[in-house]
């Protein structure tokens, strides 16, 4: 009786040691997804059953346990990049401030939207708490590109500033977005396109972009940016709007046509960040590394759908960084 009162203790906390363990290999196992799946008109394609959904993970089956579609208000960060390669042209800034503030005015717009613009640094943050009008107040006094960033601060820390935006959440959300306004070019940063993905998703934030450009003779960060944009959204499961130019006119067409057709492909990029399923899915093992793991939609036959666009986060992280976002 004296040797079971002294291992007493050292029993009950293996126990407790076991408990933890099996309980946070659990936690590891489980994981909530943001998933859009979208018809050949851009529409959320209703009514998916957790039957039409098929995950693997290193050739292992991923069991989708429940899924529910999100409509309404979400949490967005919007970058305005005010870097010179932007600034520099009366007629780009003109374009980059129209496009800000269309997400402000939009019905569709997520319910609470901050407001960060940077370049060289981050110059000015209007936060989540400011009523719409303040926002579009602080646009309004952009309004001269040339004195949005002070001189010597014109570079751009796209990357810095991407991983200051993701901080700003605070408590992670399902449906979080960050939209940056940007050319996607990085030439002073000291974060990295990897460290930026990293934070994305560990913290489940989208990546969104308009995609900027009326260079027709780009550096060498203005090239590397349609990558970059393209890359962090397909990674997290958002998108990029990339108005393509096929001549060497101007890229963005102000007649009202011209501003009806982009105002449609805007609404199609909000709709996206407002409305998606929530996938609650298992994993077939604790993930011990970033991993890529497949996801896809199937009929009822177990077939591939076609016709459909599927927009999810393409990798898992390491359990020790999705317990930290909890």
């Amino acid at each position: 009786m004296f040797h079971l009162r002294k291992i007493l203790p050292l029993l009950l906390l293996l126990l407790a040691v076991c408990r933890l363990v099996a309980q946070s290999t659990d936690n590891c196992l489980h994981r909530t997804m943001t998933v859009n799946v979208r018809d050949s008109n851009g529409n959320l394609v209703p009514d998916l059953p957790t039957t039409a959904f098929h995950g693997k993970l290193r050739g292992k089956p991923v069991t989708v346990r429940s899924e529910q579609v999100e409509i309404g208000p979400r949490r967005l960060v919007m970058l305005l990049d005010a870097s010179g390669s932007i600034t520099g042209s009366e007629y780009t800034w003109k374009i980059a401030q129209l496009v800000a503030g269309d997400i402000i005015s939009s019905a569709s717009r997520p319910n609470q939207v901050a407001l960060v613009v940077f370049a060289a640094q981050v110059l000015d943050v209007t936060n989540f708490t400011s009523a719409r009008m303040q926002v579009l107040e602080k646009l309004r006094q952009l309004e001269d590109g040339s004195k949005a960033a002070p001189k010597g601060k014109r570079r751009t820390a796209l990357f810095d500033t991407l991983t200051y935006a993701a901080d700003l959440f605070g408590s992670p959300m399902p449906g979080d977005v960050i939209y940056a306004i940007t050319d996607g070019g990085d030439n002073i940063s000291h974060k990295t396109e990897e460290d930026v993905q990293t934070r994305l998703l560990s913290k489940g934030v989208r990546f969104f972009a308009f995609y900027m450009t009326e260079n027709n003779f780009p550096t060498e960060e203005e090239r590397l940016g349609p990558r970059v944009l393209h890359s962090l959204a397909a990674l997290t499961g958002g998108a990029v709007l990339d108005i393509p130019n096929s001549s060497l006119s101007p890229l963005y067409d102000l007649s009202p046509k011209g501003r009806e057709r982009m105002a449609a492909q805007l609404r199609y990029l909000y709709d996206l960040m407002v409305s998606f399923y929530q996938l609650e899915i298992e994993l077939p093992a604790p993930v011990d590394k970033q991993r890529h793991w497949d996801l896809e939609v199937v009929d009822k036959h177990g077939k591939t759908r076609k016709g459909v666009s599927l927009f999810y986060p393409q990798e898992l992280m390491p359990c020790r960084i999705e317990a930290a976002k909890q």
